[in-house]
């Protein structure tokens, strides 16, 4: 999955959003990481679905940046590391905060995330869309 989403390619977002909905919680995080990795905010609607999943992750590929000592990250964590990475938010994963200055804290609470995403969703595609210099 990571592969898929290092190659920048854009045939890999419809497989790696389908992954999301995998029955295989690792298989789910790391189709996440892979969509972080591609850098399509095109995901961020469908990330946003993954919010509120608890199940662990098991495997360090899926695990992303997992340190041995610390609970098992969840699906939902590397949904929200994949947002904020999408989005330009800050993510803080020991104390679930979300936010950007002049944002109010987003956390992994899916409505404040959908809430925020319809008020940003436009100037975030807008500047996507525009090549940087």
């Amino acid at each position: 999955m990571m592969a898929l989403g290092e190659s920048k390619h854009p045939a890999a977002f419809s497989p790696l959003v389908l992954a999301l909905k995998d029955q295989h919680g690792d298989v789910r995080a790391c189709a996440a990481n892979g969509l972080a990795s591609l850098g399509d905010v095109r995901a961020v609607e469908p990330l946003i679905d993954l919010l509120g999943d608890k199940t662990p992750i098991e495997t360090l590929e899926a695990a992303g940046g997992y340190v041995f000592g610390e609970p098992p990250p969840f699906v939902e964590d590397r949904a929200l590391f994949a947002l904020c990475h999408l989005t330009d938010l800050e993510y803080d994963r020991d104390g679930n905060h979300v936010r950007q200055i002049g944002f109010p804290m987003l956390g992994s609470d899916p409505t404040k995330w959908r809430q925020w995403w319809a008020e940003n969703k436009e100037k975030r595609l807008d500047t996507e869309a525009k090549p940087s210099d």
